[in-house]
């Protein structure tokens, strides 16, 4: 029969092995991580793209839309995470993103930006502004050590909003615009791309 000092020490004992084994199971992402291939000018290169691509077409039930952005590199973060959104037993504090994984990292790499859009729509033979100079807060975000893709998302009206583009490395292409209540007209739009 085994006494409770003796069950401790085997636990203890047990415990050390698996961190000496794999030490990356507790202790995540180590410095001998590669480090990406691109740096800030890169993803300026991104920002210029996602500019001199607007505008961005597109059609809802027949009614086409052009959606031009007017952006620049922000000095704020994009978006502060909400407390309630967080894990509560994580007692976190500022931004975190949590990834299932198996002792591996993922590298994001962000560049907040901040702007405007205006949206214009087709009536007829020529275009109308729906809204103008809406302002916009959000990141371009690349995953992984390789500039292969990079995902835009801006926010607006509070983040009730969102514009969302790919570029797989570029052009952007617009992939999603969710609207409530936007402009003189009240309008309601919702594009997601094929």
């Amino acid at each position: 029969m085994m006494n409770r000092l003796t069950r401790s020490a085997i636990g203890v004992a047990v415990f050390a092995l698996a961190f000496v084994v794999n030490p990356l199971y507790f202790a995540g992402c180590v410095a001998s991580d590669p480090e990406p291939n691109f740096g800030e000018p890169e993803m300026l290169a991104l920002l210029d793209d996602a500019n001199e691509s607007s505008p961005y077409a597109f059609a809802v039930d027949d009614v086409h839309y052009e959606l031009a952005l007017s952006l620049s590199q922000s000095a704020q973060m994009a978006r502060a995470i909400p407390k309630s959104e967080l894990v509560q037993s994580a007692y976190a504090c500022g931004n975190r993103a949590f990834y299932q994984s198996a002792a591996a990292c993922v590298t994001v790499t962000e560049l907040p930006v901040n702007g405007t859009f205006t949206l214009r729509r087709m009536d007829g033979s020529e275009w109308v502004e729906v809204a103008t100079d809406i302002a916009v807060r959000g990141s371009i975000a690349v995953y992984g050590e390789t500039l292969t893709s990079a995902f835009l998302t801006l926010h607006f009206r509070d983040n009730q909003d969102t514009i969302q583009l790919n570029a797989s490395p570029s052009p952007f292409d617009l992939t999603n615009f969710n609207a409530t209540n936007l402009g003189s007209e009240s309008l309601a739009i919702t594009y997601a791309a094929n």
